[in-house]
């Protein structure tokens, strides 16, 4: 490894978006990309990506990023992608799409996606292989199928499915781990020096909690993509009983993430593109729904928390109501699933000082939703103007595992952007928010609150 080289080439293989970017060793900005992935494809509970479209984008990606800065100039290239993919092949043959981390196909009979295709499919009878598409695309760089315990599948487990002995799964490491330049031929040789180092960084949502500058306990912060979540870190082995809760291990030792929130919340910005113009939106007409509004949006109104076939709507409509009070409502209805979800921060003593977010794809709704944030959690929103902090976070890993930074906090500032500008939160707001809570709640029919499940990720820090 050349120590003259200042350059990290970073890649977010997110579900919507691929993301790329250029950083120096001192944590500067020399470019980012930006690239659209084919929709998800959805049937029922089975939902599914083309890893092919993925594969084409991210070779399109890194050409990019040789634009930028050569490639003979960047002293690694560093990944993230989405969480807990899965892919079934023949060797080298695939035998289904790319499954989306969204797919839940195995609560139909009470299991995971590996049982279910054992149950309905006959590929498994001709399964070879078992990946992630971060497993996927290691092994196409490198020769060998490198993964995290952030971004492997959670069917990869030879406690729960022993006869998976015999497959040839992916190899399991820490993430920040720089991976031997043992490249093979492969469709990237012309764009990417032999001797690069690769260092594969986990999931997507940790470097995103990275990137927007949380290394200790108590910051909060608010990821919107295509699932919405609030979470922070939290010290020690956690296990939550609340419903919606989602917790991984983190590359900082001895800590977890711990996240609530939307698991489809994607959906719910497409709704909002697709039937208001909500970038003209006049954002002195949106206000908060007064105590007493019949007019509620509930994300879920049947299934669990993160059952994909369940139904949003929005009851207490008249004929007398509005664009704005709609849209007022459906904003509301996300504040306030967010702090049901919140019981699990309640339980596990976490009080946020404030909360970070990267600055938003629109001004409106985005800022709306933001300081009602503030007021409802009675903390301060610190908002950048980073878009994709995932990136930012990629960034702080790799530069970690390359020794430019010895400690994590200082990775962190490095990377993380600035905040510049603050929402304060509103004291005189509490009581609303309580009120406005407790009524969201009464509105749940009993039968989706009896079928919450607690979603704890298997693998615990």
């Amino acid at each position: 490894m050349n120590a003259d080289k200042q350059y990290l080439a970073t890649i977010d293989i997110g579900t919507s978006f691929l993301k790329a970017g250029i950083y120096d060793k001192d944590g500067n900005i020399h470019g980012q990309i930006r690239h659209a992935l084919k929709p998800l494809s959805f049937n029922h509970h089975q939902v599914e990506q083309d890893h092919l479209n993925l594969l084409a984008a991210l070779q399109t990606v890194i050409t990019a990023l040789t634009t930028i800065i050569p490639s003979e100039d960047w002293a690694a290239l560093s990944l993230v992608s989405q969480r807990d993919t899965l892919m079934l092949l023949d060797h080298d043959k695939p035998l289904t799409p790319l499954i989306s981390w969204l797919d839940r196909r195995g609560i139909e009979i009470g299991g995971d996606r590996w049982d279910w295709f054992n149950a309905y499919s006959q590929v498994v009878k001709h399964t070879t292989k078992i990946r992630s598409i971060m497993s996927l695309i290691t092994e196409k760089l490198t020769g060998t199928a490198y993964d995290t315990i952030h971004t492997a599948p959670p069917e990869w487990d030879l406690n729960k499915h022993p006869e998976q002995h015999s497959y040839d799964g992916p190899k399991i490491v820490k993430a920040g781990t720089l991976i031997p330049c043992e490249y093979k031929e492969h469709e990237f040789t012309d764009l990417i020096p032999a001797e690069l180092p690769l260092i594969i960084c986990g999931g997507d949502k940790n470097c995103e909690f990275l990137g927007n500058g949380c290394a200790k306990p108590n910051i909060g912060v608010l990821s919107l993509g295509t699932a919405l979540s609030l979470g922070t870190i939290y010290p020690g082995t956690v296990v939550s009983s609340s419903p919606g809760t989602f917790i991984t291990p983190i590359v900082i030792d001895d800590y977890c993430q711990v996240e609530i929130g939307i698991r489809n919340a994607g959906k719910i910005w497409q709704w909002f593109a697709k039937n208001f113009n909500v970038t003209n939106l006049n954002p002195l007409k949106i206000k908060l729904p007064e105590v007493d509004s019949k007019l509620f949006f509930q994300p879920y109104i049947s299934g669990s928390l993160y059952d994909l076939t369940n139904q949003a709507c929005i009851t207490g409509m008249s004929y007398d109501t509005n664009i704005n009070e709609i849209v007022a409502a459906t904003l509301e209805g996300i504040i306030c699933e967010l702090l049901r979800g919140k019981q699990s921060f309640d339980e596990l003593g976490i009080v946020l000082d404030h909360i970070l977010v990267g600055r938003g794809p629109h001004e409106e709704p985005y800022i709306t939703l933001l300081q009602w944030l503030a007021d409802a959690f009675q903390c301060d929103v610190g908002i950048s103007n980073e878009p994709t902090p995932g990136l930012a976070g990629t960034a702080a890993i790799a530069a970690k595992s390359l020794g430019w930074y010895p400690q994590w906090a200082q990775a962190v500032a490095a990377y993380a952007p600035k905040v510049n500008e603050w929402l304060t939160h509103d004291p005189a707001k509490h009581a609303h928010w309580q009120q406005r809570l407790q009524q969201f709640m009464q509105q749940i029919p009993q039968q989706h609150s009896d079928a919450n499940t607690v979603i704890n990720k298997e693998i615990y820090c």
